[in-house]
């Protein structure tokens, strides 16, 4: 069984809020956050059941979660009701 993105979830963005907060307390630049971010899901990868997905099949998860990514931070800037 091939592996499929995951849509968003509650459980998926509580944990991206307590993981901001942790990398605020290092006070790290953008760039510093993006490079260990992307550390952490190369090492991640290679952590990935073979058997059950291709390296290209995780590939697409990834790729569909940057999407995903930039598509919830655009709409945070450009929809900023609700936000602080």
């Amino acid at each position: 069984m091939t592996p499929k993105p995951q849509p968003p979830n509650d459980k998926h963005e509580a944990l991206y809020q307590e993981l901001v907060a942790v990398m605020r307390k290092y006070e790290l630049s953008q760039v510093e956050i993006l490079a260990v971010v992307a550390n952490i899901t190369g090492k991640c990868l290679a952590f990935q059941d073979q058997t059950k997905g291709t390296a290209d099949d995780y590939m697409q998860i990834v790729i569909a979660n940057l999407e995903e990514g930039n598509r919830q931070a655009l709409d945070g800037l450009l929809n900023p009701i609700g936000r602080a």
